[in-house]
């Protein structure tokens, strides 16, 4: 090759991408995936900011794809909630003692994982969905409530619930010893009335931003179906409400939901 001519880096090598593949100084060299909290859990601090490579023993183009990982991961931070609730509060909580900036305040987060709230709404004259809290759950405390409200079908779900998770519809005469299934009874639960207005109409969702009402939607299961989430089939649409009650806006002038500044929504 003469002197002055460039060096070429080999074809095999240039502007092909390593993607789904770890670096030879990985440990293990898993797959890069952005949804494997396990593996993503290795390279972030618990403040969310990504640890150097200095210290997690990864190479260059390995550390930019992972810092890449990390930005599509930020978005599902909070998705684990439902089953680490405790672990949820925990890194709120160190989010808070690092000054770390968070969209929404850490109380109100906090506040919003437990769906307790809609007792607390209750309270507050909001009209909600009856529903009694079973703190220490069973199936025959279950049954003890339904028949006290004279209730023949209820909605039972996990007061750390989110997108419809081990949401089920029982009756009365069918009320099974784990009606959740296996390991569901370890946690408080929530026991509701069954409304077939929602089946049949919907609920609607009213969004509030800094406490003034912005809009609201209307949420909708499919047919033969109780539960509004997408993955069930349900479907949401704008909405121009009639009236919004004085509970409503008191609630949303609560010191609780009066920082909240981006999405939120109260059912009712």
């Amino acid at each position: 090759m003469p002197e002055n001519e460039p060096r070429r880096r080999s074809p095999s090598r240039r502007g092909r991408p390593m993607r789904g593949r770890g670096c030879k100084r990985c440990a293990d060299r898993r797959p890069i995936d952005y949804k494997d909290t396990a593996f993503m859990g290795r390279f972030i601090e618990p403040t969310g900011k990504l640890i150097p490579a200095r210290k997690s023993g990864c190479s260059g183009p390995c550390q930019r794809r992972i810092a890449l990982a990390t930005k599509r991961a930020r978005h599902l931070a909070l998705l684990p909630y439902v089953a680490a609730h405790v672990r949820v509060g925990d890194w709120l909580s160190l989010l808070e003692a690092a000054g770390v900036p968070v969209w929404n305040p850490p109380a109100l987060v906090r506040w919003n994982l437990d769906k307790r709230y809609l007792l607390e709404l209750g309270r507050l004259g909001i009209p909600v969905v009856p529903t009694v809290a079973l703190n220490t759950p069973s199936a025959e405390g279950g049954a003890a409530v339904m028949r006290e409200r004279g209730w023949t079908e209820a909605v039972v779900k996990p007061a750390w619930d989110a997108r419809g998770f081990a949401v089920g519809r029982v009756h009365l005469s069918e009320l099974t010893e784990d009606p959740l299934g296996p390991g569901m009874l370890d946690r408080p639960l929530l026991v509701q009335e069954y409304v077939p207005a929602i089946s049949e109409q919907g609920e609607v969702a009213f969004v509030f931003c800094g406490g003034t009402f912005s809009h609201a939607l209307l949420k909708r299961p499919s047919a033969g179906e109780f539960r509004v989430n997408a993955q069930y089939g349900g479907s949401v649409t704008a909405m121009e409400p009639r009236t919004i009650s004085e509970g409503l806006q008191q609630a949303s002038s609560q010191h609780f939901l009066r920082h909240r500044c981006t999405r939120g929504s109260m059912e009712s």
